[in-house]
């Protein structure tokens, strides 16, 4: 009778045991997903596993999606299951959002297992985007008159937080005259980056300007920008005339060294004035000749009276005057006393060098020196003494400058010194540049083809540059070339180039319209 109690209770114990031996156990791996971060428009599936570690067919509802809103981006393909004991299954899940935002739900499906009937999977994900802003939405250039060139830019800036990749911009429509810089290539806007574009309409026989700055992502078109504007014709309504003259003053003034290595040079620049003076003379020049020394003692003073054409024995006074000796013994500052000379007070009325620089002459300026140019002032710079020379004179044609000098390495010859530093050399300026070392005597070019004929010709009021029409009208009526001329908007004048120059006794007419006929 025990025995059969205990074997009775064996049995009842054997019956209620929950070691799963005899029913289905559901495995799933794993119990959350996360999708990570998507760009709007992208695609992930992921997927839960389902495996059945009991020994009785585990059974699996159909999945579905709770916690979420109707346009949720989480989907399942999760169908019901049968699992046989160790046999798996998938339920996969997928995000695919349409909008920015951060996104949650729940997978939920049911078992026939006793531990654990119910599951509830959580599933998050965040979705990015890009977004392309431009400012201003629309560009209107308005009304110009031919000629009036205008700009207007536009900002092209990504507010989303994904980056715009193979970004083109195009321009279609009535685009005559309009050009578009800085976006040549496809380029990338990462998140918060901008980019500027430069339009620049230059209307032209007024046609209007009607078209679309066009941006592009492969075949997505994310904006259209209008380009407006009105051309209108542009009227001339400034013109002057002007005539050139035949015969022209100049006014030389000779820099020199009076420097004890200097006995040679000056002796031989005072032998061959001569030609120089009939030169100029058969030229119809009304010329001057101003001497001084290059000695800061001198203090830029004439060294004798100006010799003119009527001037007695001209050519030995300049050769009197070009030979003088004395000083400091550092004569050495010929740019800062040629610059000194031709300036107040030296050339104030009652000034020793009153009527050296006459209103109405060219100005040729010659430096003769063996020695290294000491000037200090305007930095010591020949550039900056050439470009305030020039700037003397309202015509740069009407200046020249000339130099006398030896070699960078000095001459063979006794008693010559080393000759000026480049920087000194800089100073040339339409003039000649002839060498102390010079053989056979006399030293100095003897031909001269300096200012004689007028090149630069003032616009008042200023022109618009595009606006500006020039004619030239010979002596003879005939009209003549009007080639090889620009217009200085910085100084405000129509200048000729070298080899263009008007010529003598014509004249010279020019139209323009306002500068500031665009504003």
């Amino acid at each position: 009778m025990r025995y059969a109690l205990l074997l009775g209770l064996s049995v009842l114990l054997f019956g209620c045991s929950t070691t799963g031996g005899g029913a289905p156990v559901a495995d799933v791996t794993p119990l959350t997903l996360d999708f990570g971060t998507l760009e709007v428009g992208d695609w992930l599936i992921l997927e839960v596993e389902v495996r059945n570690a009991g020994s009785a067919q585990l059974n699996v509802t159909a999945a579905e999606i709770t916690g979420a809103a109707e346009d949720s981006p989480f989907t399942s393909g999760g169908a019901a299951m049968a699992l046989r004991a160790n046999e798996a299954g998938a339920i996969s899940v997928s995000f695919r959002p349409l909008v920015p935002g951060e996104f949650a739900a729940t997978l939920r499906f049911e078992t026939n297992g006793p531990r654990e009937p119910l599951f509830e999977i959580p599933l998050t994900g965040i979705a990015t985007a890009a977004a392309l802003s431009v400012d201003p939405e629309a560009v209107d250039f308005g009304t110009r008159a031919e000629g009036c060139q205008d700009t207007e830019t536009v900002t092209l800036t990504n507010t989303g937080d994904a980056p715009l990749v193979g970004l083109e911009v195009d321009v279609t429509g009535d685009d005559e005259g309009f050009e578009l810089e800085g976006a040549d290539e496809p380029f990338d806007l990462e998140p918060a980056a901008s980019v500027t574009l430069t339009g620049t309409w230059d209307p032209t026989a007024e046609e209007a300007l009607n078209a679309l700055l066009v941006v592009t992502q492969g075949n997505d078109e994310l904006a259209s920008i209008p380009l407006a504007g009105q051309s209108t014709e542009l009227k001339t309504s400034e013109s002057d005339q002007w005539d050139v003259p035949t015969v022209s003053e100049i006014d030389f003034l000779w820099v020199i060294d009076t420097g004890l290595t200097m006995d040679t040079v000056q002796t031989r620049l005072g032998n061959g004035v001569s030609e120089l003076m009939d030169e100029l003379e058969d030229q119809f020049y009304d010329f001057r000749f101003a001497v001084v020394s290059a000695d800061k003692d001198r203090g830029a003073e004439l060294l004798a009276p100006v010799i003119t054409p009527t001037t007695t024995d001209r050519e030995q006074a300049f050769a009197d005057a070009v030979t003088q000796t004395g000083g400091s013994g550092q004569p050495g500052f010929g740019m800062e006393m040629g610059w000194n000379a031709l300036n107040p007070p030296l050339t104030d009325v009652g000034g020793p060098n009153e009527g050296i620089l006459r209103p109405g002459a060219g100005l040729a300026v010659v430096f003769v020196s063996t020695g290294v140019d000491a000037s200090d002032i305007l930095g010591g710079s020949g550039e900056a003494f050439r470009d305030a020379f020039i700037a003397l004179k309202a015509d740069p044609a009407m200046v020249s400058i000339s130099l006398i000098t030896g070699a960078e390495t000095g001459c063979n010859t006794a008693g010559i010194a080393a000759s000026q530093t480049p920087e000194y050399l800089a100073a040339a300026w339409r003039g000649q540049v002839q060498s102390v070392c010079t053989n056979p005597m006399p030293l100095w070019p003897h031909t001269y083809s300096g200012p004689h004929q007028k090149s630069a010709f003032p616009l008042d009021p200023p022109a618009l540059p595009s606006s500006v029409e020039l004619a030239v009208t010979l002596e003879s009526g005939d009209p003549g070339s009007a080639d090889g001329w620009t217009y200085d908007a910085d100084n405000e004048w129509i200048v000729f180039a070298d080899g263009s120059l008007p010529p003598f006794e014509s004249s010279v007419e020019a139209s323009w319209a306002r500068a500031d006929v665009c504003e």
